[in-house]
């Protein structure tokens, strides 16, 4: 009998031991996976930044490229007006 209470005794001990150990690992783990999971966030902050800079300044390159076409039409048109009214003028 104090044998099967000894072995009790020490298995219960033992059960203590681990689950404490366990505890301050899975603390230890998850102040890990916190500190893991902000520094990402910000990583991604910092990537969407960068990101949304760049859609911006590709946003007004694209408008530059679709007025130039405008700009160019208009000027000939302006050209054609004033050779064609220099024209009258002249005669």
């Amino acid at each position: 009998m104090k044998v099967l209470e000894k072995i009790t005794g020490l298995t219960a001990a033992s059960i203590l031991i681990v689950m404490g150990s366990s505890a301050g690992y899975a603390q230890g783990s998850l102040s890990e996976l916190l500190n893991a999971v902000e520094n990402d966030r910000v990583a991604e902050s910092e990537e969407y930044q960068q990101r949304l800079q760049e859609f911006e300044q590709n946003a007004a390159r694209q408008t530059e490229i679709l007025e130039l076409p405008r700009a160019e039409s208009l000027s000939k048109k302006l050209c054609k007006f004033s050779s064609a009214t220099s024209l009258k003028l002249t005669r």
